[in-house]
């Protein structure tokens, strides 16, 4: 029968159909099955995307707040650091205080000079301390946060728009097998 149909389709140029409409509907429906399996697929690959936009936003959330407790804990150093000064340049001011001898008064300006030094040592470490721990903390999240958040936007588009367009394909299939039908 076969034979028959297609040597009449090609002498017809086309005017009769080739495939039987049994033939034809089994087709349709096995492009509907793929069509659904295709979107069941990118139901879960939109589900995953998901899954990792929002661990990446748990990450950046974490990394915030620990840059918050950072900056807390280095402006508590730096409270400690001025109350420690101040109390150091007391003790500068108490020893200063006019010397009795000139040897004593020399001690004391060498002392005033030495603990001047070791303050401004100690100021410059804490602050590359404090710099070097914030570039690490902007190198460690930053690229992971962009690069997970612009991949799953754009995951989840691609999964809407290839999901509409395979609907739309099996739409279009399905009203023209049932045009067929009548």
């Amino acid at each position: 029968m076969g034979l028959i149909r297609k040597t009449l389709s090609i002498s017809t140029l086309g005017l009769v159909s080739w495939r039987s409409k049994k033939e034809r509907i089994r087709r349709a429906e096995k492009a509907l099955a793929d069509a659904e399996a295709d979107l069941e697929r990118e139901h879960q690959a939109r589900e995953a995307a998901d899954g990792r936009l929002s661990e990446a936003l748990k990450r950046a959330k974490k990394a915030e707040l620990d840059a918050i407790q950072e900056a807390e804990a280095a402006g508590k150093e730096r409270r400690r650091r001025k109350r420690h000064d101040k109390a150091a340049a007391a003790a500068t001011m108490k020893a200063a205080r006019k010397p009795k001898s000139r040897r004593a008064k020399r001690k004391a300006e060498k002392a005033r000079g030495r603990r001047t030094e070791r303050l401004k040592k100690d100021a410059d470490e804490i602050t590359r301390r404090a710099r070097q721990r914030i570039e690490e903390a902007e190198k460690a999240l930053g690229p992971r946060l962009e690069t997970a958040s612009v991949k799953a936007k754009s995951a989840g588009a691609d999964a809407v728009e290839r999901t509409h367009a395979m609907a739309e394909k099996v739409r279009e299939r399905a009203e023209e097998l049932a045009k067929e039908r009548r």
